[in-house]
């Protein structure tokens, strides 16, 4: 596994809770949460 796909914290933090599978994605709800924010 290369850390040079996903050099970015929050990519690897994101594919640790995917990989994970409990619960709801947080990351997905804070990513739109954001999204939504910055459209406004």
């Amino acid at each position: 596994m290369a850390g040079a796909e996903a050099p970015s914290p929050t990519s690897r933090v994101s594919v640790d809770r995917v990989q994970s599978g409990r619960g709801p994605p947080a990351w997905t709800v804070l990513s739109l949460a954001q999204l939504s924010i910055l459209r406004v």
